[in-house]
């Protein structure tokens, strides 16, 4: 079905909804749906609407795949390339398919931890920003037995190790 625009070639996957030139919302199976951005799939490829970049949002067994694909031409084939990804269980992964890290977001009026990054793998905090209580005040707390390291332009510009020590412009 096509609202606004005659849709483009899709395949039969499933309901397909096309929204003018570039909208497309897919659903093929019980477990599957799509939004597609420029893009549409014809039964064997994903091909560009129109000229430029294309977007997807998978939504698969009960995860969220956010998903890009370079600039080209309409009809050209593309592949997407997965930007994000949150599994059935709620790990969250950046620039793969298969996270094993958590991203807790914890807000707390008794000062606890507002934001937590987990290895879920090895069940251990990698990093947690902590409220200490005082108003506007943060700390950075890393919980596993590797030093906390901080880079700009990819130099070390500062380090606590696991035993405390801090190195700023050299090693702790």
């Amino acid at each position: 079905v096509g609202i606004g625009c005659t849709p483009s070639a899709w395949s039969g996957v499933g309901g397909v909804l096309q929204l003018g030139s570039g909208l497309g919302l897919m659903g093929n199976a019980v477990s599957s749906s799509s939004l597609l951005n420029n893009a549409y799939y014809n039964g064997s490829a994903y091909k560009l609407i129109g000229t430029g970049a294309a977007n997807r949002l998978a939504l698969t067994s009960g995860g969220y795949y956010f998903q890009y694909a370079a600039s080209g031409s309409a009809d050209d084939t593309i592949s997407f390339t997965t930007a994000m990804t949150i599994d059935a269980s709620g790990n969250c992964g950046i620039g793969t398919t298969s996270p094993a890290t958590t991203i807790h977001c914890v807000e707390t009026t008794s000062g606890s931890t507002v934001a937590t990054i987990e290895n879920t793998a090895v069940s251990e905090s990698l990093i947690q920003f902590k409220n200490t209580g005082t108003s506007g005040s943060y700390e950075a707390i890393g919980s596993n037995s590797d030093d906390l390291i901080f880079y700009t332009d990819s130099t070390e510009r500062m380090r606590i190790d696991n035993s405390g020590n801090v190195g700023i412009g050299t090693a702790a």
